[in-house]
């Protein structure tokens, strides 16, 4: 488009000029009514190309964007097309992990199967089978129903379990229901929560380690009595 106007300028160009000549021929020849013809003529055409000369300098101010930059026009055939509205993706930084995606289970779905992931899951419809999310967190929303066993970093319950759940951290709310075995760490239990079942309490790697070392230490003074006993005798 670009290359049309350019030489739609250089064709009114040559034709005012062309026109100029005709007109001071005509004058000179003393033709007057054909002289003004072509003097109308030829400021239509200087007209027709500073008009183009102006469409051909916003047409570059477009192409950059409306930067406003001046351009040569012998650069014209050298700039790249900015198209509009583009997105550019953006890439993860070198060395970033892509965050684990998330899952739903819509209210009204029926899921029958092993869920293992390592993002949230959240439940508002009904899952048949096992759910392993051991460094994410389990959503069983209102109306949301388990049956299988739960494993996770934390457990947030508002809904139905049938199974046995171990997490770091059980939320039974308002509204949730839990039949089966707990294994956890920290527990609580909202007014109008429901629990039926057994429960246990996890071990921590802090307190394991407490107690290898208190098994340690007696062992140490048992071996110390027993040396003290007998340097006595």
């Amino acid at each position: 488009m670009n290359r049309d106007v350019d030489e739609r300028s250089h064709i009114f160009l040559n034709s005012g000029i062309i026109f100029w000549i005709l007109t001071l021929i005509a004058w000179y020849c003393h033709y007057d009514v054909v002289s003004v013809v072509l003097f109308l003529l030829m400021l239509l055409f200087f007209t027709l190309h500073i008009l183009n000369i102006r469409i051909i300098k916003m047409f570059r101010k477009l192409r950059v964007g409306g930067a406003g930059v001046n351009i040569p026009e012998s650069a014209d055939l050298l700039l790249p097309t900015v198209k509009e509205n583009t997105v550019v993706a953006e890439s993860n930084p070198p060395g970033q992990e892509d965050k684990p995606a998330n899952t739903v289970i819509a209210s009204g779905v029926r899921f029958e199967g092993d869920i293992n992931t390592g993002g949230m899951v959240y439940v508002y419809g009904t899952i048949t089978g096992n759910i392993e999310s051991r460094e994410g967190i389990v959503k069983v929303m209102r109306n949301g129903l388990v049956e299988g066993n739960i494993r996770s970093r934390e457990l947030i319950v508002d809904g139905q379990i049938k199974g046995t759940c171990q997490a770091e951290s059980i939320d039974v709310c308002e509204n949730g229901s839990i039949d089966g075995t707990l294994s956890y760490v920290s527990l609580a239990v909202k007014k109008g929560g429901v629990f039926i079942g057994q429960a246990s309490l996890l071990n921590t790697p802090q307190q394991t380690a407490n107690i290898v070392d208190l098994k340690n230490d007696n062992t140490a003074q048992g071996v110390k009595s027993g040396k003290d006993k007998k340097m006595t005798n």
